[in-house]
């Protein structure tokens, strides 16, 4: 009678173990179901930022399109301050004496300043400036017409697109790094639903065994569960901490109004 009665006991506890584990496995499916559908909305609600794309596209226009100082440029400082130099030695003589030779020598190096400056004009004729101020008020009719007139008041670094260009590479690096890691891990536990399929159809060959739909299902879901949850629980602004403390005042800005 005791051996009948504990039978009777463990056979139902291994129900409510079994109902507790078919409801366990049916929670996390289904959590796991509503936050990659909640996922997938916010996916099609931000496909991309087209407004900070046109942004940085531009800025890329300003950096790696800008004109590049002539040759000539340093030939004629130098010559402007050999120039300058051979005035005030001029300018200091004590004696007549060496006026005659301090003369020549400042005539000779304003012949050389002289034929630098032509030099440098006709370097500088050859600039495409027309062609890039054209190119910058293009750029400048864009973003007025996506952003509307902007303010240049306070200080803007030198720096500002540099950095805000670096920011939001880096930015789309880490975004596009966080969705590869979705993708990956719910692309793995797709694969190992089309297994069960082929698996549980009878009325098909297959090459699929059992370990193949029981080894490792539930560090797959256990993979999926982290990655989707990852990717909902990272802000859109994901890196401003990382860039902040190095960037100018101008650059946030740009940063958290586009």
């Amino acid at each position: 009678m005791v051996v009948q009665a504990m039978r009777g006991q463990l056979k139902k506890k291994e129900k409510q173990v079994d109902k507790l584990l078919d409801s366990a496995v049916a929670e996390r499916f289904c959590r796991l179901a509503e936050r990659v559908d909640s996922l997938r909305g916010l996916r099609e609600r931000n496909p991309g930022n087209t407004d900070s794309d046109s942004l940085t596209e531009s800025i890329n226009v300003v950096i790696n399109n800008s004109i590049s100082a002539p040759v000539a440029m340093e030939k004629l400082e130098s010559a402007w301050r050999d120039y300058s130099l051979a005035q005030e030695k001029l300018k200091a003589c004590p004696t007549k004496e060496q006026l005659g030779d301090l003369i020549d020598n400042r005539n000779k190096v304003r012949g050389v300043l002289a034929a630098t400056v032509e030099s440098f004009l006709q370097e500088a004729k050859c600039l495409p400036v027309r062609q890039r101020m054209d190119k910058l008020k293009e750029v400048s009719s864009s973003l007025t017409a996506v952003f509307g007139p902007a303010s240049m008041e306070g200080d803007v670094g030198e720096q500002a697109f540099e950095q805000y260009y670096q920011w939001r590479t880096q930015r789309s690096r880490l975004t596009s790094s966080v969705r590869d890691g979705t993708d990956k891990a719910l692309k793995a536990l797709c694969t190992w639903s089309e297994n069960v399929g082929k698996f549980f159809c009878l009325s098909a060959k297959t090459v699929v065994g059992v370990n193949d739909i029981v080894d490792g299902v539930n560090e797959l879901l256990k993979q999926a569960e982290i990655n989707v949850a990852k990717e909902l629980d990272s802000p859109l602004s994901v890196g401003v901490s990382l860039a902040s403390s190095q960037m100018s005042p101008y650059s946030l800005f740009i940063v958290h109004y586009f």
